[in-house]
């Protein structure tokens, strides 16, 4: 059988939980323009601490940062193809932390100050269209934290990940988070929660016993086939 049959017959990852990704990524789109549009027509407040102003800029760190997209397309769909059941309770935590998101950047909306970059180099040249693309709202919490550290939560979860790779996904997650302080799209207590958010979402889907109806609903869908 061809790569594109298992594909397509959703024998290598279901095509339920490709959709559910879909909607995952309309969901946050909705939580993301929302909050640009509250965050650039409202006062947003400052919450960086004095440890913030001590973190210096390193432009190259933003290769790492737009890293991010890859790492997730790549752990979420491993997600499907190693632990089903563990990937439905991934969808619920993403969904409920999501909103959690959407609700702080409607209703406290945070910014920070960005230094000025006069390099010239590419890496300068890409962190500053970085901040032309991405105003300084949607803060707290990180989504750039709370998903990378989702694909810990998740593989270090399932038995099958194996050992060797469950290494890069936390150095690689744990250099997401640095990179956010390093080109200083976010300032320590974003990447903290947007952290702290991913393992307790994960943990209430856990004991939410109605997350199973999600599973059952799944399954009637053509998830285990």
């Amino acid at each position: 059988m061809t790569i594109w049959n298992k594909i397509r017959t959703g024998q290598w990852i279901s095509r339920t939980y490709l959709l559910m990704l879909v909607f995952n990524l309309l969901y946050n789109s909705l939580i993301y323009y929302s909050g640009q549009w509250m965050g650039t027509h409202t006062k947003a407040r400052n919450i960086e601490i004095s440890l913030d102003n001590q973190i210096p800029v390193i432009p190259w760190f933003v290769g790492i940062y737009f890293s991010f997209f890859l790492f997730c397309a790549v752990n979420f769909l491993l997600m499907g193809y190693y632990g089903k059941k563990k990937a439905c309770l991934f969808l619920c935590a993403e969904l409920l932390a999501k909103t959690v998101c959407g609700i702080f950047y409607l209703c406290f909306p945070t910014t920070n100050l960005r230094p000025e970059i006069v390099g010239t180099d590419f890496w300068s040249r890409m962190l500053v269209e970085l901040y032309q693309m991405d105003a300084a709202v949607n803060l707290f919490p990180s989504i750039h934290c709370m998903d990378s550290w989702f694909c810990v939560v998740v593989l270090r979860n399932i038995r099958k990940v194996p050992g060797w790779y469950m290494t890069i996904t936390w150095i690689w997650a744990a250099a997401i988070c640095a990179s956010t302080l390093f080109t200083k799209q976010h300032g320590i207590l974003d990447v903290a929660a947007g952290i702290a958010l991913a393992e307790l979402s994960y943990i209430c889907v856990i004991r939410w016993k109605k997350t199973e109806r999600f599973r059952l609903w799944m399954e009637k869908n053509g998830y285990e086939k």
